[in-house]
């Protein structure tokens, strides 16, 4: 990628790599290179900042071919940045569009706010970019489907992923952290570890915790990155540093919020603002609202209810089982944990592969008490 450091705002709209990122034609590798840039806050920021929001301006329109991003694009800093021109082939037009003479004033006069347009501008740190940040393989699993997944991490954590989603992870996490990165909705559930925190990287933001459950939704073209915490306590806050000098913690300067359970995180990517607020209950998703106490339960409602809980196949003889009951709180657990709490309790055992899990049973002799 060539060097851009001393560009103005109308090198950046005469560039093609930069249209094509802002327009959203970019390939995968020339965006992720786009956004890596911009994280590194180079010295052409600002110009470039504003490039982007005067081609969000034209958004609009309905066909957004090079030419017309031209002319369009020098009809508004021929009334924005007075006896400068942009090196176009093309000479001026004779009229400016009403709409993007105001946007493109408007965009000017207040620097960071975004022009309204039919999708957020192009996001400052991306799942891409920061995978391609880590600089080593990682495995990636992508929910295609319109049903959650299961995700099994390295160390026996478990991910709910949801539909268009996608997370990627090492085969084995590192001996003082592991770290996943995101793209999308995942339900975390953590395995406990003091000694190797778990990270979630979430476009510009990081969730640290030791061992709870929480959601993170951070699709790459949303505006705004979530974490709403179901169990325990999680930390949130924004990124400074590259993947690979994120510290064990944050440094002092930075912004964080620490959740409990029933507390959600809001970041605003357009303008950099966490803010903290409850969860309310149309939010949720089942499995967030599932409290996995049972007293004396039937076995068989037990794995129906994990079974609509983690949209998981569970496999078991009704017949042979028809006198377990279950009494225990699961809590938290990631989904295999759960798996052998119940499995001892009822003194069986089971395999899980391919997202189906078969349950293999004696049966109980009396109700459990």
């Amino acid at each position: 990628m060539q060097s851009y450091n001393h560009f103005k705002v109308e090198d950046f709209l005469n560039d093609p790599s930069f249209r094509r990122w802002v327009l959203g034609r970019s390939s995968e590798e020339e965006s992720a290179d786009w956004e890596t840039y911009v994280y590194s806050r180079p010295p052409s920021l600002k110009a470039l900042e504003r490039a982007r929001g005067v081609l969000a301006g034209m958004a609009p329109a309905t066909v957004l071919t090079d030419e017309y991003v031209l002319e369009k694009s020098e009809q508004i800093l021929a009334y924005t940045v007075p006896r400068r021109r942009l090196a176009f082939s093309r000479g001026l037009a004779a009229s400016v569009s009403g709409f993007l003479l105001i946007a493109g004033l408007a965009w000017w006069g207040f620097g960071r706010t975004y022009l309204t347009a039919p999708g957020p501008p192009a996001p400052a740190v991306s799942y891409q970019a920061l995978k391609k940040e880590v600089g080593k393989e990682l495995k990636e699993v992508v929910n295609a489907s319109e049903k959650p997944r299961v995700v099994l991490l390295p160390d026996g954590s478990s991910v709910l992923l949801q539909a268009n989603s996608r997370i990627s992870f090492p085969t084995r996490f590192e001996k003082e952290k592991r770290e996943v990165f995101l793209s999308g909705e995942g339900f975390f559930e953590v395995k406990k570890d003091r000694s190797q925190p778990f990270y979630v990287y979430a476009n510009e933001v990081v969730a640290r915790v030791l061992g709870t459950s929480f959601t993170v939704r951070a699709f790459d073209h949303d505006t705004q990155v979530q974490v709403l915490v179901k169990t325990g306590s999680v930390s949130v806050y924004q990124r400074e540093e590259t993947v690979e000098q994120e510290t064990v913690e944050p440094s002092a300067t930075t912004p964080m919020l620490v959740l409990s359970p029933s507390q959600k995180a809001v970041f605003q990517r357009q303008d950099f603002k966490l803010t903290l607020s409850e969860v309310k209950a149309p939010e949720l998703q089942p499995i967030e609202q599932e409290t996995f106490i049972y007293l004396r339960t039937p076995i068989s409602a037990v794995f129906r209810a994990m079974e609509k809980t983690y949209g998981v196949r569970i496999e078991f003889d009704a017949d042979v089982t028809k006198n377990c009951t279950l009494t225990a709180t699961l809590g938290d657990k990631p989904l295999t944990d759960k798996l052998d709490m119940i499995c001892a309790a009822i003194e069986s055992s089971y395999v899980y592969e391919n997202g189906s899990v078969m349950i293999k049973s004696k049966g109980c002799q009396h109700l459990n008490p």
